[in-house]
């Protein structure tokens, strides 16, 4: 059986890596038994046996020196991937003060090394490694965590991400008026991932960006069908639009921008029947996500605040930011029937929206009851549960063909 993308397998008596080789990488053990060992005045010298859950080739992944001993699989092995880059992903989002301090601890081990190597302290070298075999929680929360990055890297390239459309409303009408596209992941083993989970860890690294150029490619190629197919049984209806979530991350791509731009325009996708949806709460700098958003309008494309009343600076972002749509957050709609507060804020943002010339989503329509209180506010869209689940393609054409 080949290897997949984050592991490697090696039979018995076969070297990893060797003393004086640069690398770029760090093995985890998934199975298997691996040898560290060093070649001392010609003496085979074993500094450990490592077993499954174990984590060796550490140092790697921090800089550029030579591997300090050899790694030979004792056992047929199989071994997880970790590569330096992904560890300098996650450095990148930490504290300035835990980066600086990492450096100096490294450098300081690396010049102990060279003084005891210069000294003949072959003793302090040859220490054996410590028994750092961890738990099934630790593994689960830390190499874990790399692990399911490359198995979403690889389902990325296998193309085996999928895209569901969760269908909105037109209150008045009464006829679907657009779609969200939903990534979705059916692990080969584990069957499907939270996308909470596996769009977390994606935010986490540089990951998110190709994540999000494959959603919104795979959303307007399936759009131009949708639309072809509405247009068969409603000619006469307003154009659908697709809305695409867009990340922090993405917006810090300098070409991020261009690279929609290409795409629309490679498929013949009307812009303005393209709707990017951003966070109140994006971390990526606010001017930055201002000049952003102005460009993308430029570009006749549609520009949303999801989530709308979570953030913290809700009315400060309102002053510049240059949007088409606010998106009502489902907490407000969930609670709005038995809490009159939510009921009053729901009220407060609608006539907020319709004063600035926006449209408004309500999201989280999962009652009737809530369908009629939201209608009865001439809220435009609704998106939830009551109106449709996320489903693929092939099912929306089949319900686009009843007349949704």
């Amino acid at each position: 059986m080949p290897d997949k993308l984050y592991t490697q397998t090696f039979s018995t008596d076969t070297h990893i890596f060797s003393e004086g080789e640069k690398g770029i990488i760090a093995y985890v053990i998934e199975s298997g038994l691996v040898e560290i060992y060093t070649i001392k005045k010609g003496k085979h010298v074993v500094l450990g046996i490592l077993t499954p859950g174990q984590l060796f080739g550490e140092m790697a992944l921090i800089d550029d020196e030579p591997r300090t001993a050899t790694a030979i699989a004792i056992k047929d092995t199989v071994l997880t991937i970790i590569s330096r880059k992904q560890l300098i992903e996650r450095l990148k989002n930490t504290e300035p003060m835990l980066r600086m301090l990492m450096r100096v601890i490294i450098s300081r081990y690396r010049t102990s090394i060279r003084h005891a190597r210069k000294a003949g302290m072959i003793s302090q070298l040859n220490t054996p490694l410590p028994d750092d075999t961890m738990s099934e929680e630790t593994q689960t929360l830390a190499i874990g965590k790399f692990r399911q990055e490359n198995e979403l890297r690889e389902a990325l390239l296998n193309k085996d991400l999928l895209v569901h459309y969760q269908p909105l409303l037109n209150m008045e009408t009464g006829k679907w008026a657009g779609f969200e596209a939903l990534t979705r992941w059916n692990h080969p083993t584990k069957g499907p991932i939270s996308p909470i989970e596996f769009i977390s860890l994606a935010e986490e690294t540089t990951l998110i960006i190709p994540i999000g150029m494959y959603v919104l490619r795979q959303a307007i190629e399936d759009m131009i069908i949708l639309q072809a197919e509405r247009n068969k049984i409603l000619p006469d209806a307003p154009p659908l639009f697709i809305a695409v979530n867009v990340s922090s991350r993405q917006i810090e791509e300098t070409d991020f921008i261009d690279n929609i731009a290409s795409i629309v325009k490679e498929n013949g996708f009307p812009p303005a029947s393209l709707k990017l949806e951003i966070t109140e709460s994006m971390t990526a700098d606010y001017q930055l996500v201002v000049d952003w958003a102005s460009r993308c309008r430029a570009l006749g494309f549609s520009i949303a605040i999801d989530d709308f009343g979570t953030g913290y600076s809700s009315m400060e972002h309102l002053l510049e930011l240059e949007v088409d749509t606010l998106k009502i957050d489902q907490t407000f709609i969930k609670k709005m029937q038995q809490n009159p507060k939510a009921r009053k804020l729901v009220v407060g943002m609608v006539r907020l929206s319709k004063a600035l010339g926006y449209s408004t989503v309500a999201e989280g329509l999962e009652t009737e009851v809530d369908f009629n209180t939201l209608q009865g506010m001439s809220v435009e869209y609704g998106q939830g549960f009551h109106i449709a689940k996320p489903q693929s393609a092939e099912k929306i054409i089949e319900q686009l063909k009843n007349g949704a």
